[in-house]
């Protein structure tokens, strides 16, 4: 993620924050990583809702990628235009799940993960 030079959102007060927070291992990481990353002691990757981190990626964020409930991704993905982004396939839980453009190279680290 930091070496390839890619982002990733969360929205704030969010179970998937929490997730990142409180979870296994690879999550307190990935959580580290995100947190490491900030300027100026600002959270950075916390955003307001997961349509606000969809319009991240529909303003051309091939480097960006937002976590968060699956079918809340999806319902926001439908607005902007499915045929732009796709959900992972292995990064989710039922509720769980990570959107980004498509032809996203992060979205392979993201299912090896």
């Amino acid at each position: 993620m930091v070496r390839d030079g890619y982002r990733l959102y969360v929205e704030k007060e969010s179970s998937s924050l929490e997730m990142l927070e409180n979870g296994t291992e690879i999550f307190r990481q990935l959580y580290a990583l995100m947190q490491r990353e900030q300027h100026d002691d600002r959270l950075d990757f916390l955003i307001d809702s997961v349509e606000a981190g969809i319009q991240l990626i529909a303003d051309g964020g091939e480097d960006k990628a937002v976590l968060g409930g699956r079918e809340t991704l999806y319902f926001n993905i439908q607005q902007y235009g499915a045929k732009y982004f796709q959900l992972s396939q292995k990064l989710y839980t039922r509720y769980s799940a990570v959107a980004v453009q498509i032809g996203c190279p992060f979205l392979d680290s993201l299912n090896n993960v």
